[in-house]
C-alpha cells in the first residue's frame, strides 16, 4: 500500500500474523501434492487436493475456493462413470445403464444356488491314515 504526500512515497507494510503464514503454507503443500496426483494420474489425490483448497479459499476469495470445489467434484463423478460404466460420456453412460438388468434381478441371481456343470466333487484319497485305538486305561496298583 503506497500513499503520496506532498510527493513523497510512503510505503506502509501490514504484518501477517503466524497463523496467515501457516496456512497458506499448507494450501501450498496440498497444491503440490495436487501436481504430484496430476503427474502420476492419480485422481484421488487431484480431487482431494482440489477440494482442501477449494474449502481454503472460501474465506479469502470464494468464487475461486467454490470453483475448485465444483472442479473436484465434477472430477469424482467423472471417475464414477468411467468405473460403472466404462465411460466419462453421460450419454453413453445413460444408454449403458439403460441395458442393465435392473438391481432387484441381478441380486436375486446372485442369490440363486450355481448349479454345477459337469464337475465332480473329490473323492476320498485313498491314503487315508485311521485314527489311532484309544489307549487302555492302566488299573491303579492295590495294597
Amino acid at each position: 500500500m503506497t500513499d503520496k504526500v506532498h510527493g513523497v512515497t510512503h510505503t506502509h507494510f501490514v504484518p501477517l500474523s503466524d497463523t496467515y503464514l501457516l496456512v497458506g503454507a499448507i494450501v501450498l503443500a496440498f497444491c503440490v501434492l495436487g501436481y504430484i496426483g496430476i503427474r502420476r494420474q492419480r485422481r484421488t489425490l487431484v480431487v482431494f487436493a482440489l477440494f482442501i483448497c477449494g474449502f481454503a479459499f472460501t474465506l479469502v476469495f470464494a468464487p475461486l475456493g467454490l470453483a475448485l470445489i465444483f472442479l473436484g467434484g465434477w472430477l469424482m463423478l467423472r471417475a464414477y462413470r468411467i468405473q460403472k460404466f466404462g465411460t466419462a460420456n453421460a450419454k453413453l453412460a445413460a444408454r449403458e445403464a439403460a441395458a442393465r438388468k435392473p438391481r432387484r434381478e441381478r441380486k436375486e441371481a446372485a442369490r440363486a444356488p450355481v448349479t454345477p456343470t459337469g464337475h465332480k466333487p473329490p473323492t476320498a484319497n485313498k491314503r487315508y491314515t485311521p485314527k489311532a485305538a484309544p489307549r487302555k486305561k492302566v488299573a491303579k496298583p492295590t495294597e
